[in-house]
């Protein structure tokens, strides 16, 4: 009985030292930081976040933000204000009161003004549609360059997911082929088969990890090409790891659709051709906006001016009675009213107000002749204008290129994966079928290697038709505005 509890107590104490110790295992692992594996999402929104061509193309926009926003301010009326302290010395004159002073003195000059243009051609107006649509530009040539960054770490990416594939495949080959030799030595070291077979099992050895080795090397090339595509600042493949997603065949359906449907749905998302017509706008404008210098100038300018001068005096009047002769009949004195001029200073306040002047002028203004440069400038206006057509039905018919290109290409691609899938499951088979021939000894050891290797090479190619099948796939839905999903 008391051997029992005590080998009760004993399996008690090891389970409660096995829980404890997978709790201490457990919180280990939860404690190590988890190395992070990247997404395409991920990697995409690196490359554009530290794109150097993004980043310039932020500025350009920018400033054509700012230069539209110029073009606005520029129809509202002009404002400035001007103030200037004069000293005068030597004989001058005084620009309030137009005498000439003897003595220095000083004085102070205030103006403010304003103007607006009441009509110019339009010029102003157009000039606004013309920044209007610069503006639209750049932001659709920032679209651009982000397209562009998306289609290449998403071909970076998954090139990388091929090559991480097919290494993984050959080393699978290279251990099979490691196992084949094995058995090949304990065959002949039983007198079962002929050196022969060790020596090509040998060389079949060394073939397959001279493949391995090259499918790991392309393996780590893709990796460090996606980092530079992605314009990591440091190359360090061992702390770089992509997420292996499941990738899901696309519905080859889509493929029914005509290659229109893919063009107008290109157009429409695509920021290609909606650059180019609004670059064309912009110049339609700028036609304009040059036609306009030919007619008048019609303007309206308020202006306010006031000063003040130290040799300027107030002077003022006073009656005084003073003496103006005598009565006949006694000499008593007669006095009068005479006006008295009594100079002082004149107040600096008192000056301002007195000085102060107001201007309004409506005036016209008709251009004769400029040397020829109003006529220079509308007609490199219509030349600029016309190599914006010229631009647009280019960038049409460039663009129905592409998709009409990819539409095939992905077409191509989905019959050679087809017949690539479809050839791949027949070398199966037939090695299935040898291998077990093999092992019963009916078949010799190099036509089982022809098998194998034929086995291996179609498998290769089936991927990678399959990939390139499913990357042609998601660049077509890409032209149609659909993201890249793995």
């Amino acid at each position: 009985m008391n051997k029992s509890i005590k080998l009760a107590k004993k399996r008690l104490m090891n389970t409660f030292k096995s829980f404890l110790f997978l709790i201490l295992i457990s919180s280990y692992t939860i404690a190590q930081p988890q190395q992070k594996k990247w997404t395409l999402e991920d990697c995409i929104n690196y490359a554009i976040d530290n794109n150097i061509q993004l980043q310039q193309q932020k500025i350009s926009t920018q400033i054509t933000k700012n230069n539209l926003l110029q073009s606005k301010m520029s129809l509202l009326p002009t404002l400035s204000m001007s103030a200037n302290h004069n000293y005068m010395t030597g004989h001058t004159i005084d620009p309030f009161t137009n005498e000439f002073i003897p003595n220095n003195s000083t004085t102070e000059n205030f103006s403010l003004s304003s103007s607006v243009a009441l009509f110019n051609g339009f010029r102003l107006k157009n000039n606004v549609k013309v920044q209007k649509f610069n503006h639209k530009a750049s932001l659709l040539q920032l679209d651009k360059i982000k397209n562009n960054i998306i289609i290449n770490v998403a071909t970076a990416y998954m090139q990388v997911l091929y090559n991480k594939e097919n290494m993984q495949m050959s080393e699978y080959q290279y251990s099979t082929t490691k196992e084949q030799l094995e058995n090949a030595r304990k065959m002949y070291n039983a007198g079962a088969t002929p050196i022969d077979n060790v020596l090509d099992a040998e060389a079949q050895v060394a073939t397959s990890e001279s493949q391995m080795v090259s499918a790991q090397n392309n393996y780590y090339l893709s990796v460090i090409n996606l980092m530079q595509t992605m314009n990591m600042k440091s190359i360090d493949t061992s702390n770089f790891m992509i997420n292996t997603p499941q990738i899901k065949e696309p519905d080859p359906n889509l493929l029914l659709l005509p290659v229109d449907s893919f063009f107008y749905a290109a157009v429409k998302n695509l920021p290609d051709l909606q650059y180019s017509e609004a670059m064309l706008k912009a110049k339609e404008y700028q036609l304009k906006m040059e036609q306009g210098n030919r007619s008048p100038r019609i303007f309206l300018s308020v202006s306010y001016g006031t000063g003040y001068s130290d040799a300027r005096k107030k002077g003022t009047y006073t009656p005084v009675l003073v003496p103006s002769g005598f009565l006949a009949t006694d000499s008593t004195p007669v006095l009068s009213y005479q006006m008295q001029y009594h100079e002082q200073p004149y107040p600096f306040m008192d000056q301002i107000k007195d000085n102060a002047s107001t201007t309004i002028s409506l005036g016209i203004s008709f251009p004769i002749f400029n040397g020829y440069q109003t006529s220079t400038q509308i007609k490199n206006a219509r030349l600029s204008l016309y190599q914006a057509k010229l631009d647009k039905d280019n960038t049409y018919n460039e663009l129905y290129k592409t998709i009409f290109q990819a539409y095939q290409d992905t077409k191509a691609a989905y019959k050679k994966y087809l017949a690539q899938k479809k050839s791949f499951e027949a070398q199966k088979k037939s090695f299935e079928n040898l291998s077990k021939k093999y092992k019963l000894g009916l078949v010799k050891y190099v036509d089982y290697n022809v098998a194998k290797n034929n086995y291996f090479k179609s498998q290769n190619q089936m991927l990678q038709s399959k990939y390139e099948y499913i990357f042609k796939m998601l660049i077509l839905n890409f032209y149609k505005g659909e993201k890249f999903d793995l």
